[in-house]
């Protein structure tokens, strides 16, 4: 399973945690840990291998795309802010990883 669908499984426990015990943090603690490790791991994409970005690639594309990116708003409207910071944090290392090789690009490209 890769890490993509993985994140989603662990949003929906957490979710379902959340609403089965919604006055007992503790009953939901693990799976909210597990949620930020997740997002801290595809927050690590950009350094991966090519061969790992690939396959990371290639689960997206088998997963329907609205259902990671319905998780990923879901996740960025999270009740726990620690959740939802590290989710534009992931958002914040795939665009700022874009945006190093296109400075790159036009700087050579203007001289």
């Amino acid at each position: 399973m890769g890490l993509i669908e993985r994140l989603i499984d662990a949003s929906r426990v957490n979710q379902a945690a959340r609403s089965k015990y919604p006055n007992d943090p503790l009953k939901f603690e693990e799976s909210e840990l597990e949620l930020f490790d997740l997002l801290n791991e595809l927050k690590a994409l950009p350094t991966l291998s090519q061969n790992d970005q690939a396959l990371e690639l290639k689960s997206l594309q088998s997963l329907s795309k609205n259902q990671a990116v319905h998780t990923f708003i879901e996740l960025l409207n999270h009740p726990n802010l620690d959740i939802a910071f590290v989710t534009i944090s992931v958002f914040s290392e795939l665009v700022d990883d874009d945006e190093d090789e296109e400075g790159e690009g036009e700087s050579v490209g203007s001289n």
